[in-house]
């Protein structure tokens, strides 16, 4: 019995512990079961939306692949109709091709034909008219190529003669004083467009005498201060013009070259004449006039030191150009020497003028005086007469004794003055002649500054 308590303790337990874990396992197992129908049912709400979604999905698609479908069946139909519009086109357009190659062939016969008329009428045509078109043009072109001609020989005569011609100055130039009388005639020509010919500020072939014989410059200019320029106008020109006439290029540059050397040995001569010191009151230099400004640019073109060169020997080369504004301002100086020569004269003038107005502003003083006292005694009757004398003479017609249609006029007072002279020049009449000289010289040196 007491074995038995035990055993029936322990089977107890066992059955306690049995139940128990059942009952936590009914409890997990319906838990589980409930949890699964939840994640079920959710499970199977996602799939029904998702169903929904993919059912309108299908609709969407099956209408568009419906109309997909009507727009295949309409391409198909338009694709036929145009097959069907294509082979017509096709159609014409073969037979417009034949058509245009057949008038192509019918023109081109055409041609051929026309061709060939052509070219017998033309065959004709110009036999027919070979005779007449010689008989009309031949007698013209005749008299032109004569005409022509003449001209020719004209030209060629007229060539021959500037050759001899040329030939003649360059003979003639080869002679010294030929040479300077042409360089003359143009350093005249200069002098001219100058406006210096015929006026004593220069000579022309002046001839100096100095211990060793006489020396003749060409032009003497002649300088305010009385100073002096010698111009010498005998440059060779011989080689220049011999390079015009020469018969290629080699020859001319030699010409030319030889010309730059006549020039600079003539440079050396007139600077062994010393001019300088034969002249008197000349400067240190002297004038070498090339008579054109041809000569001058070929002597610096194929010489570029002779300017230098020329100054170093005290000379200067001038051109026409150079010595026009060179004498041209010998003009203009001397200008200036007789205005200042002058000056005295002038101031002389001014004084006196001066005077003058002085004495014709106390004149006119006078009479402005003359005319206020005349407005003032006029003014003196007019008052008189209104209040004293007219007052008496209305009274007639007070009367009727009064003449019919006569009135005695109204006379008025003069108001305006006389306008009286403000300078003080002229309100001073007959000044001194200290006074006069003082203004005069005021004057002169506001109007007309004597030159320096």
């Amino acid at each position: 019995m007491e074995n038995a308590v035990p055993v029936i303790t322990l089977v107890v337990g066992l059955f306690l512990g049995g139940a128990a874990v059942w009952f936590l396992a009914r409890t997990k197992l319906n838990h589980a079961k409930d949890q699964a129908k939840y994640d079920a049912e959710t499970k199977l709400a996602i799939a029904n939306e998702q169903s929904s979604a993919q059912q309108a999905k299908i609709s969407e698609l099956q209408t568009e692949l419906d109309a997909s479908r009507q727009l295949a069946s309409d391409r198909q139909s338009e694709i036929s109709t145009l097959t069907q519009e294509q082979a017509r086109l096709e159609t014409t357009l073969q037979k417009e091709r034949q058509h245009h190659a057949d008038k192509a062939k019918f023109v081109e016969q055409g041609k051929t034909e026309l061709r060939n008329a052509f070219k017998v009428l033309a065959q004709d045509a110009l036999k027919d008219n070979t005779e007449n078109f010689k008989e009309l043009y031949t007698e013209p072109v005749n008299q032109s190529l004569g005409k022509i001609d003449n001209k020719i020989a004209a030209l060629t005569q007229v060539t021959t003669n500037l050759g001899s011609g040329t030939e003649k100055l360059v003979t003639a130039l080869q002679k010294p004083h030929v040479r300077g009388q042409w360089g003359q005639m143009h350093l005249r020509r200069v002098v001219e467009v100058a406006g210096m010919l015929d006026r004593c500020d220069f000579n022309e072939q002046e001839t100096v005498a100095d211990e060793d014989g006489y020396v003749r410059p060409d032009l003497v200019v002649h300088l305010p201060g009385e100073k002096n320029i010698v111009v010498d106008s005998k440059a060779p020109l011989v080689a220049f013009l011999e390079a015009a006439d020469a018969e290629d290029e080699d020859a001319r540059l030699a010409k030319l070259k030889e010309f730059c050397g006549h020039v600079r040995k003539h440079i050396r001569d007139i600077s062994k004449k010393s001019y300088q010191d034969k002249v008197q009151n000349t400067p240190e230099i002297v004038l070498v006039f090339l008579p054109g400004e041809a000569f001058f640019t070929a002597a610096l073109t194929y010489d570029p030191e002779i300017i230098e060169y020329a100054a170093g020997l005290r000379v200067v080369l001038a051109a026409p150009t150079t010595l026009i504004v060179l004498l041209r301002a010998v003009a203009y100086g001397w200008q200036e020497e007789s205005l200042a020569e002058n000056a005295q004269e002038i101031s002389e003038l001014a004084k006196e003028l001066y005077r003058r107005l002085s004495t014709f502003g106390g004149h006119m003083k006078n009479v402005g005086s003359g005319l206020q006292r005349a407005i003032d005694d006029y003014n003196s009757a007019v008052g008189s007469l209104e209040s004293r004398v007219l007052v008496q003479g209305r009274r007639f017609d007070q009367l009727g004794a009064a003449v019919s249609g006569v009135d005695i006029p109204e006379l008025s007072p003069i108001e305006t003055t006389p306008k009286t002279l403000q300078a003080p020049e002229l309100v001073q009449p007959n000044p001194t002649e200290s006074e006069d000289t003082d203004h005069a010289d005021q004057y002169e040196t506001r109007q007309s500054p004597r030159p320096k």
